[in-house]
């Protein structure tokens, strides 16, 4: 068994006073699903179809789930898992309170994965890019995508790491008149999640804009202290 080099991207620990402090996140090649094990047992040389491959593996991860929904412990080559209840209880009442009482699931690697692991060899391909990405725009009166946009009206931002929060007086959405390079900011804010904010256009004249989010929003839910702004690479228009 083989293994593929891992590929690493830096970031910064926003909570640590050290310069030059960052912490590593694996870049992930991408997601395994059953419909894929199944592709990759039939290229090894599987003599069953991919549907029975299918069918097998999807009854054993039922099995799996059921067995450890009953109280049961599972062990695979793979992993070990079984259950655990966090919260107090008083052994007088004999109750569970599903509000105190979260029921967990643990999972540790084996053996057998911990040795592979140790045969893993890693590289650093530098920092992560960390400011926020706009990648679609869409004018909810028009449906217009990445085009036109309608003054006063709703306007969906959608991408990554996009939430307006931060202290600074720069934190907003703005929109740049490519003409006289005025910054309006979008002072109304109705949607306002990581991935997509929907945002109230302010009233705007005819013309090309430039559309910007600035925000102190980072990875993990953190705030940065310096402000991280991105642009779309696209013009907006106001007819």
């Amino acid at each position: 068994m083989s293994t593929k080099e891992i590929s690493l991207l830096l970031y910064p620990n926003n909570i640590s006073n050290q310069k030059n402090d960052y912490y590593a996140q694996v870049r992930y090649v991408g997601t395994i699903t059953n419909n894929d094990i199944a592709d990759l047992m039939i290229a090894e040389g599987s003599e069953y179809h991919k549907e029975s491959i299918i069918d097998i593996l999807t009854r054993c991860d039922r099995i799996k789930m059921e067995k450890l929904a009953e109280g049961y412990k599972i062990n695979t080559e793979l992993f070990q898992s079984h259950l655990s209840v966090k919260g107090h209880f008083n052994a007088s009442s004999g109750s569970v309170d599903p509000d105190e009482h979260q029921v967990k699931l643990k999972f540790s690697a084996t053996k057998r994965m911990r040795e592979l692991l140790t045969k893993s060899k890693f590289r650093i391909l530098g920092l992560a890019n960390t400011k926020p990405i706009i990648g679609r725009v869409i004018d909810l009166t028009t449906q217009s995508e990445n085009k036109l946009i309608t003054p006063g009206q709703v306007l969906q931002i959608e991408g990554k790491r996009l939430k307006i929060i931060g202290d600074d007086p720069s934190v907003g959405v703005y929109l740049i008149d490519q003409k006289s390079n005025e910054r309006i900011k979008c002072k109304q804010v109705i949607g306002n999640e990581p991935q997509k904010l929907l945002i109230l256009l302010p009233n705007l004249q005819s013309g090309k804009y430039l559309l910007e989010v600035c925000t102190q929003f980072a990875m993990n839910r953190k705030l940065v202290s310096t402000t991280l702004s991105t642009s779309f690479h696209l013009p907006l228009y106001v007819k």
